[in-house]
C-alpha cells in the first residue's frame, strides 16, 4: 500500500492523505475535523480522483479534482470527430467514460476507433480508467457488437453491454448469442435500459419533467454502478462496513455510528460536486460542469460487505446475510435520503428538481461501485458487496443475484456486481442466470466464467486441461 500512496496520491502515509483531502474538501474547521475523523478511522473514503484533492505534483500546480466517471452524448460517425476531442480531455484527466453506440451505423467500427485512441493516452503513475460501450438490442448490427470481443486481445480497455429496451420481451436468439459470447470472454453484460429511467420518489409528472430537461439514460459508467444522462458526471464515495468500529458493540452492529457516517458521506460528496464543477470548467468541459451543478448527483455506496459478514459471523449468501443487508440497507437509505432533504432545505434543491414534488439536494444519491483501490487503502479483503474471492466459487448464481437484489432495494442507481460461475459452466446456464435477473427486476448483470480470460489475474479451482482453447491463467 505504501507504494500506491506514494505513486498515485503523492503522500507517504494514509494519515497524510486523509489530512490533505479532508482539509481541501471541508469548508469550516468543524467540517475538516469531522471528515478527517471519518477518513482516519477508515469509516468512509471517497473514490480515486477525489483522493487527489489538494495534491500538488512536484513543482506543478494543484491537481484538479475530476469526476470518477462520465457519460457523453450518443456517439456516431457524424459527431465522432468533435466528441473524441472531449474524450481525450476526460481520459487525460483520469475519467472513465460510458458510451452509447446505438445511433452509429457501425457501432463496432466506432468502438475500435475509441479503443485505439484510449490506448494511446499515457498517465504515468496513474492507472488508466476503464470504459463502457452499450448498444441497444434493436440495432441492426447488434450481433456483430455482441461478438466484437471474442478475439483475444481486442478492446481490452472496454467493457461492453447490450442495452435491453424491453425487459419483458427479450429476443431468445439474441440471448443465446450473448450467452455464448459471455461464456467465451466474459462479455457482453446485460443492461435493462427500461429499468434505469426512474428517479427515486418521483411521480409520473415529476419524471416527465425531469426527462424533458435532461433526457433519458442510454448507458452506464465503466463498471455499471451509475446510469448517467448525456454529459453527466458523478463523484463517488463509500461507507466502509468492513471497519471493526461498526462491530465493536457487544450487541452487534453500531447503528448510531453508521447513520452518522452515512450522513457525513452525503455532505462530503455534496461539497465535492462544487469542487468538480470548477475543475471541469478549467479543462474546458463547461457543459459537464453545468450539468453537474444542475443535477448535483452523488454516488454514496458501501464497501467491505464480506468483511462485515465475517465480523458478524454470518455466511455470505445465507438467509442471515440477506436479513442483515435489509437491516443495514434500511438505515443507509433513510439516513442518506434524510440528509439530502435536510440539505435541500438548507442550501436549495438541485435545479433540475424545481417544479417537482422532490425536495432533496441531489437528483440521485446512491451508487455501489467495485471499490478496487479503496479496498487496499481500507485493509479489507472484500470488494464492494462481493464475497471474498476465495469464497466466490462456492456461492450459487442464485445467491449472488439475491444479494444484489437485496442491496438494489436501498440504492437509487445501480450496483457493480459480478456473478461468478465455474469454468465448467455452460452457455445455457449463463442464459438461465440472465433470465432469473429479469424476473427479479435487477438493472444490470455481469457474469464471469472462471478462466475465460488468458490474462485473468486469479483463478479458483480449475486445471489447465479443463480450460477450453487453453483459456486460463495458472
Amino acid at each position: 500500500m505504501d507504494e500506491i500512496l506514494k505513486s498515485r496520491y503523492k503522500c507517504s502515509s494514509y494519515g497524510e492523505l486523509a489530512q490533505r483531502v479532508s482539509h481541501t474538501v471541508g469548508r469550516t474547521i468543524k467540517e475538516k475535523e469531522f471528515y478527517l475523523e471519518l477518513m482516519n478511522k477508515k469509516l468512509f473514503c471517497p473514490a480515486g480522483n477525489t483522493l487527489l484533492a489538494g495534491c500538488v505534483d512536484g513543482e506543478e500546480a494543484e491537481i484538479l479534482v475530476t469526476p470518477n466517471c462520465s457519460v457523453l452524448e450518443p456517439i456516431n460517425e457524424e459527431n465522432y470527430d468533435s466528441l473524441i476531442k472531449r474524450c481525450k480531455v476526460l481520459w487525460t484527466n483520469r475519467v472513465g467514460i460510458g458510451f452509447d453506440l446505438s445511433t452509429a451505423k457501425d457501432p463496432v467500427s466506432i468502438l475500435k476507433k475509441l479503443s485505439m485512441v484510449n490506448s494511446g493516452i499515457k498517465l504515468g503513475h496513474r492507472p488508466q480508467r476503464g470504459n463502457m460501450a452499450v448498444c441497444k438490442d434493436t440495432h441492426p448490427k447488434i450481433d456483430e457488437f455482441i461478438l466484437c470481443k471474442q478475439s483475444e486481445n481486442d478492446l481490452y480497455n472496454f467493457n461492453i453491454s447490450v442495452g435491453i429496451t424491453d425487459s419483458s420481451n427479450v429476443d431468445e436468439e439474441m440471448l443465446n448469442l450473448m450467452s455464448k459470447a459471455s461464456w467465451g470472454k466474459g462479455d457482453p453484460g446485460i443492461l435493462f435500459l427500461d429499468r434505469l429511467q426512474g428517479v427515486s420518489g418521483a411521480n409520473e409528472n415529476d419524471l416527465q419533467l425531469i426527462h424533458s430537461r435532461i433526457g433519458k439514460v442510454n448507458t452506464v459508467v465503466p463498471c455499471g454502478e451509475l446510469p448517467l444522462y448525456a454529459d453527466g458526471v458523478c463523484t463517488l464515495g463509500s461507507v466502509n462496513l468492513g471497519s471493526k468500529l461498526f462491530w465493536s458493540r457487544e450487541d452487534g452492529f453500531d447503528e448510531v455510528l453508521f447513520e452518522k457516517v452515512v450522513r457525513g458521506g452525503v455532505r462530503f460528496l455534496d461539497r465535492v460536486v462544487d469542487i468538480m464543477a470548477g475543475s471541469l470548467s478549467e479543462v474546458g468541459l463547461e457543459s459537464m460542469a453545468e450539468n453537474n451543478l444542475y443535477s448535483r448527483r452523488i454516488g454514496l455506496g458501501i464497501m467491505g460487505w464480506a468483511d462485515a459478514l465475517n465480523h458478524a459471523g454470518i455466511q455470505y449468501g445465507s438467509e442471515e446475510s440477506y436479513a442483515l443487508a435489509h437491516r443495514i440497507g434500511t438505515i443507509f437509505k433513510n439516513a442518506s435520503n434524510g440528509e439530502s432533504n435536510i440539505m435541500g432545505r438548507q442550501y436549495g434543491r438541485a435545479p433540475v428538481l424545481e417544479g417537482t414534488t422532490l425536495t432533496r439536494r441531489h437528483l440521485m444519491i446512491h451508487a455501489f461501485p467495485p471499490t478496487g483501490g479503496l479496498t487496499l487503502l481500507m485493509g479489507n479483503k472484500g470488494y464492494g458487496i462481493e464475497p471474498f474471492f476465495s469464497d466466490a466459487a462456492d456461492i450459487t448464481p442464485h445467491e449472488h443475484l439475491k444479494m444484489q437484489s437485496v442491496w438494489q432495494h436501498y440504492n437509487d442507481s445501480s450496483i457493480s456486481k459480478t456473478v461468478n460461475m465455474s469454468n465448467k459452466t455452460t452457455p445455457n446456464e449463463i442464459k438461465s442466470v440472465w433470465k432469473a435477473a429479469m424476473s427479479i427486476n435487477l438493472k444490470s448483470v455481469t457474469i464471469y466464467r472462471d478462466g475465460s480470460h488468458l490474462d485473468q489475474p486469479l483463478t479458483v479451482g480449475i486445471n489447465k486441461q479443463d480450460c477450453p482453447r487453453g483459456v486460463c491463467s495458472l
